[in-house]
């Protein structure tokens, strides 16, 4: 990482993220995306050391998924705790109890 990058680690960053996303929603994103983190930051106490990532990284995935963080009630709209499957209350049945 250059000296004039910012990485923050995923609690810092949930926390400045707007609108809000939880470390959950932030680090399974992380996960699922195979983001690789920038470096390690020691943290006070024993323990290991926080992983961090690039700040400009974070705000662009932050800023594609904003669609579906966004409460509204506008049709085709999904709140954070609704899946776009399941807008509608009837999620996507094919009759056989799978989904």
């Amino acid at each position: 990482m250059a000296s004039s990058e910012v990485a923050f680690t995923i609690d810092e960053a949930a926390t400045f993220l707007d609108p809000p996303i939880t470390r959950d929603q932030l680090a399974g994103l992380i996960a699922a995306l195979g983001i690789r983190p920038a470096g390690k930051r020691r943290q006070p106490g024993r323990g290991r050391p926080a992983l961090t990532y690039e700040v400009a990284e974070l705000m662009r995935l932050h800023a594609a998924v904003v669609p579906w963080l966004v409460v509204s009630s506008a049709p085709g709209h999904v709140d954070a705790g609704r899946s776009p499957r399941v807008v509608g209350g009837e999620g996507n049945r094919t009759g056989s109890g799978r989904a």
